[in-house]
């Protein structure tokens, strides 16, 4: 079942001269020729990872988002449309229990060893629940389930997911996360996965190498965005359609040009198989192609290289019932609804991003724990950046002509100076530097070169805004702890207002 192409997550294969490969390095990279795509390299640098069919190299393409081979030929699949359909929410969490509990059945059928990935988030305690469940309901005989947790040790995530755990009667697993794993991830994201996320985006995933490979690994990273519509902690009806800009003005004009065309165009493709042209559909539809897809799954994928996993939310019964929905009824309450359901108190154990229960009283809450599983800014800063700064050639990265070398080297400068102001995204996106270091030497390696696309130079003087490069990876100076409250507050707020905005907007169409 886990070949079927219509499920939201699907494995990628990558093409090159008319051959298909599972995975990044099984590509064959001798005496070979390749160009570094400069869209790929805005689209990464901007978003965090690479728009569509693209990787790194131009001569390398991935499969698009729910589609088929026939024979060696990619064929895109219809994807299913939305719909405005209106039912109260207990209604709604009954179909979506039912669903999952089918989905969940259907995965496990053929193992026996099974893990779940747990942290102290809404999704995997869905999850935990619904495994607790099928349990009292003598649906899983003979099924050995293993929860795991990743992270520092006094954090929220791991001291909540335990509680969820014992209280669904699920032997748990506590794995230890520290700077060293970064070492290791570097490695990972540059050559399995092709340099396409960053390496902070990998966790502890490698672990899974240690389990046996006939095991499964149950994970509901796409919870959020099916069960709740949320997208990096963004309702859907608040989202944007992804415009392509280079963000931290790093790039001179001429590239820049030609990046954001391409990115464009790149866009239009997975638009111009929709059939409706609302907004919040084709956003719908762009979160999942190219940020679920190609940045949450594609890092996941170095679990399955290991042993098999599965994504819950992702069965085509699941989101197409989801998708039938009106969007601004996709909220927290179809989740609360079923998690007061499990009757065994996991409705009450404090959520891991706001430190309460999703309503109701809260019980297990600890005022202490750390907010985040990771301090990777810090290990960055602190523990990780000479070793960083050896790995990576910075003559050979300020060669690379789609780069501004003077904004290049200013932000490089913020890095050495480590100020405390920076954006995690400026450290984030230095380890993704050294991870394209990283790839250009192994692939150099192998006897192949790697070329830049040609262009025209203007004559213009090229000028770096250094005030625009040091403010656009530096902190807002005026979110202080109360007024980071406030705005959390105010967004909540905003969402609220829309969500009712958009209902009374479609009225005439859920009658």
């Amino acid at each position: 079942m886990f070949s079927r192409d219509e499920f939201l997550y699907s494995p990628v294969r990558y093409s090159f001269k008319q051959n298909t490969y599972e995975w990044f390095d099984q590509i064959p990279m001798d005496n070979q020729v390749f160009h570094w795509d400069v869209s790929s390299f805005l689209s990464m640098i901007s978003y965090n990872y690479v728009l569509g069919q693209k990787t790194l190299l131009r001569e390398i393409r991935r499969n698009s988002w729910i589609s088929t081979f026939q024979g060696l030929e990619e064929v895109s699949l219809p994807i299913p449309e939305h719909d405005y359909n209106y039912f109260p929410n207990l209604e709604i969490a009954n179909k979506l229990k039912s669903l999952l509990k089918v989905e969940i059945l259907n995965a496990i059928s053929e193992y026996r060893e099974i893990y779940i990935l747990l942290s102290g988030g809404l999704d995997s305690r869905i999850l935990a629940g619904l495994i607790y469940e099928l349990k009292r309901e003598n649906l899983l005989a003979n099924k050995n389930f293993t929860a795991v947790t990743w992270g520092i040790k006094n954090s929220r995530d791991v001291i909540y997911a335990q509680i969820v755990a014992d209280l669904c009667d699920i032997n748990w697993q506590h794995i230890e996360l520290g700077p060293l794993d970064l070492i290791e991830n570097l490695n990972l994201a540059s050559f399995q996965l092709g340099g396409l996320v960053s390496a902070v985006h990998l966790h502890k995933m490698n672990w899974f190498k240690n389990i046996s490979p006939n095991s499964l690994v149950m994970a509901a990273s796409y919870g959020d965005s099916i069960g709740r519509a949320e997208y990096s902690g963004k309702h859907l009806l608040q989202l944007e359609l992804i415009k392509p800009k280079d963000k931290f003005g790093l790039f001179i004009p001429e590239y820049q040009e030609i990046a954001i065309r391409e990115l464009e165009s790149e866009l239009l493709l997975l638009r111009s198989r929709s059939i409706s042209k609302e907004k919040f559909i084709l956003v719908e539809y762009e979160m999942q192609a190219h940020y679920m897809r190609n940045m949450i799954a594609h890092a996941m994928s170095i679990i399955r290289r290991n042993c098999e996993i599965y994504q819950i939310f992702t069965a085509p019964e699941v989101y197409k019932f989801i998708w039938s929905l009106h969007p601004s009824i996709r909220t927290n309450e179809i989740y609360n609804q079923i998690l007061i359901s499990f009757n065994n108190a996991i409705s009450s154990v404090p959520w891991a991003r706001t430190n309460k229960a999703l309503s109701g009283q809260t019980k297990y809450i600890n005022r202490f724990a750390k907010t985040s599983y990771h301090m990777y800014e810090d290990w960055i800063k602190y523990d990780l950046i000479d070793d960083l700064f050896a790995k990576i050639d910075l003559d050979w990265i300020n060669s690379i002509p789609y780069f501004n070398q003077i904004a290049l080297n200013k932000y490089f400068d913020l890095i050495k100076q480590r100020k405390s102001k920076l954006r995690f995204k400026a450290y984030d996106l230095f380890l993704w530097f050294v991870q394209l270091d990283m790839l250009a030497k192994r692939i150099t390696l192998k006897n192949s070169e790697i070329k830049f696309m040609p262009i025209e130079k203007s004559n213009t003087q090229i000028k770096a805004d250094d005030l625009f490069v040091e403010e656009a990876f530096l902190e807002n100076k005026y979110l202080n702890k109360f007024t980071k409250k406030m705005f959390f507050v105010y967004n909540n707020y905003k969402k609220k207002e829309i969500l009712n905005k958009y209902l009374k907007s479609y009225e005439l169409k859920i009658k």
